[in-house]
């Protein structure tokens, strides 16, 4: 699977959606302008965390959600020692039971990724690694319902958009007709070595003609495979 390295070639919501579709577990950072990074933590495709000072903090959640008196009881165990985040504090000391917190945090990640759908740019990283969570996995259809997808570029051309399935394979330097193996490993052997990460001492010029390159390569995929 290979993703965009930018935010600006796509949106969060095809993201979303593609790491869904593959079923991955891992964290999807979003590195913005600022130096800011947003981590959105994935079990199995579904979202399960989103760590960001964008949205509602927990404790501000919780309060809202079990009233003001838990509200103050959750202040004062955020100002003691922080031996371990929030929630984890609250179940060790039988302040929560677990699925009064799941649902805090679901409602947390939800809101925290209404704000993220609103960034314009950011760096797009991708980390395979499990993501512990309370439960909390959020359905596609919550989150992705109604979001923007397929953000138009200002380019006179769009790479991302499917070219058609004729010139598809060509992109694919494939014949007509070739399984789904051959295609993903076409796909494979041509993206390879377009990845970022192969061309650190690129001028940005160069850059851009490689990303360039791979999201035709991309769109040629997803119209073979679609």
């Amino acid at each position: 699977m290979f993703l965009p390295t930018r935010l600006q070639d796509t949106t969060l919501g095809d993201l979303l959606a593609e790491l869904n579709r593959a079923g991955v577990s891992g964290v999807l950072e979003l590195h913005a302008p600022n130096g800011v990074v947003h981590r959105v933590g994935l079990e199995s495709g579904k979202v399960s965390s989103v760590e960001s000072p964008l949205g509602p903090k927990l404790g501000d959640v919780l309060a809202e959600l079990e009233g003001a008196r838990f509200g103050s009881l959750v202040e004062r165990v955020a100002l003691g020692p922080a031996t371990a985040p929030l929630g984890e504090q609250l179940l060790a000391q039988n302040l929560i039971g677990k699925g009064r917190l799941g649902r805090a945090l679901a409602v947390q990640c939800e809101r925290r990724l209404e704000a993220l759908f609103k960034l314009e740019r950011a760096r797009i990283v991708f980390r395979v690694a499990r993501q512990a969570s309370f439960g909390t996995h959020l359905e596609p259809k919550d989150y992705l319902s109604g979001k923007p997808r397929h953000r138009t570029r200002n380019s006179s051309q769009d790479y991302s958009r499917p070219p058609s399935s004729g010139s598809a394979w060509e992109v694919l330097g494939l014949p007509p007709g070739a399984d789904a193996d051959a295609i993903r490993a076409a796909f494979r052997r041509h993206a390879a070595p377009l990845h970022p990460d192969r061309h650190g001492d690129k001028t940005p010029r160069e850059r851009a003609e490689l990303e360039r390159q791979y999201l035709r390569l991309n769109a040629a995929y997803r119209t073979l495979v679609a």
